[in-house]
């Protein structure tokens, strides 16, 4: 909970209907029905039926469904403002709840796109903060746009990433990254997820783009890179492959590029490690 942002300006105003029929086209959702009904059946064939048999049984049914009935009801009325500590996010319906997203905290920004809101050119934006004791931790981690069409997404993607890097007049960064593709030989390892899988770095961010059903971007600002690890196993060696393990101080948004070309992975990781210095050095 929060006061109320009286000064600061709306940016965006998610639509109610969205945010409903968004988390009625996810997985989570459209298994609850398959989960209620297992956890169901033993106690309907039961013919005793035991006070501890019952309470367990409606504890499960419970569980089915309180995680996306309290999704929608967290994101319910999601509002994002404009202030000059950064955006600002309102929303809930039970319980309302008002935060800021201080921008030098933010350790990665994530645009997601579920296989089923592909239909509808929806988009989800996640965000990582770490070392923050005033963020909820619905945040850290969480939400940043709970759904909303690619322009939408990439411009609050834009904006948290530009204000992270410092350099809030700078040119959209979602939009012109590249990722080259991944060799050929890396099928043997991601045959789904081999024609969405990439890894870049540019002089302001590092990013990684990963996932086939639900596929993920994944964006580091270079100055809150704290280490780089080159990862390879005995497969990746018989293919001369190799990971990029990007480190931050956050743990919910991690940026990895898998299944590079060992060479180009080792100069990859030389050049995060080289950016991040100097990023981290600019005033």
């Amino acid at each position: 909970t929060g006061a109320t942002p009286t000064d600061g300006q709306v940016v965006h105003a998610v639509a109610n209907r969205d945010v409903l029929l968004g988390h009625l086209l996810t997985s989570s959702t459209l298994l609850a029905p398959v989960a209620i009904v297992v956890t169901a059946l033993p106690l309907i064939a039961a013919t005793d039926w035991s006070f501890v048999g019952v309470a367990s049984t409606l504890t499960a049914l419970a569980g089915a469904v309180q995680a996306p009935v309290r999704r929608v009801l967290t994101e319910w009325n999601f509002q994002i403002f404009m202030e000059p500590a950064g955006l600002r996010l309102r929303h809930g319906l039970v319980e309302t709840r008002t935060q800021t997203v201080p921008p030098r905290r933010v350790q990665a920004v994530a645009v997601v796109r579920p296989l089923l809101w592909r239909w509808f050119g929806w988009y989800r934006v996640r965000v990582d903060i770490a070392g923050y004791s005033g963020m909820d931790s619905a945040v850290r981690g969480g939400t940043l746009l709970p759904i909303g069409d690619r322009a939408t997404a990439t411009a609050v993607a834009d904006e948290v990433i530009a204000e992270a890097c410092g350099t809030p007049d700078r040119p959209a960064v979602i939009e012109t990254l590249v990722l080259p593709r991944l060799p050929a030989r890396a099928r043997w390892l991601a045959p789904v997820t081999w024609p969405t899988t990439g890894f870049a770095v540019t002089d302001l961010v590092v990013a990684a783009r990963s996932g086939r059903l639900t596929r993920h971007l994944v964006v580091t600002p270079l100055a809150r890179v704290q280490s780089v690890r080159v990862v390879q196993g005995p497969l990746q060696r018989a293919l001369r492959l190799a990971s990029v393990h990007v480190d931050t101080a956050g743990a919910g948004l991690p940026v990895v590029g898998r299944h590079l070309d060992v060479t180009e992975a080792y100069a990859a990781a030389h050049t995060v490690a080289a950016a991040a210095t100097a990023a981290r050095r600019r005033p």
